[in-house]
C-alpha cells in the first residue's frame, strides 16, 4: 500500500517541522546554509566528537554516539575538532 505524503501548513503551530536536509561537510569557514540560516537538528554517523558554532560566534565540543540526533540550532559545524563520520543537518 503506498501512503500520500499530506503538506503540513505552514503555521506557528507548525513551525518544528523540518522542511530541509542534506548531508553536511564540517567546515572552519563556511556556514551550513548560504542565506545566514541555523539547523533544526544534526544527525551524525560513527561515534566521535562535533564542533559547533552557534549564531552568536560561540562554539561548543561535545561528544556523541553513532545515529545520535540532536536538537540544536547551529550556523556551522566546524571541521577543527569534529570526528565523526558522516554529518546531516537538518532545517
Amino acid at each position: 500500500m503506498t501512503t500520500k505524503a499530506t503538506p503540513v501548513p505552514e503555521s506557528a503551530e507548525y513551525s518544528y517541522c523540518i522542511v530541509e536536509g542534506k548531508r553536511h561537510t564540517p567546515s572552519d569557514t563556511a556556514d551550513i546554509f548560504s542565506d545566514g540560516g541555523t539547523t533544526r537538528a544534526i544527525r551524525v554517523q560513527g561515534a566521535g566528537d562535533i564542533a559547533l558554532k552557534y549564531q552568536d560566534g560561540t562554539t561548543h565540543t561535545f561528544p556523541v554516539s553513532d545515529g545520535e540526533w540532536i536538537a540544536v540550532a547551529v550556523k556551522r559545524v566546524l571541521a577543527t575538532g569534529t570526528t565523526v563520520t558522516r554529518v546531516d543537518v537538518f532545517r
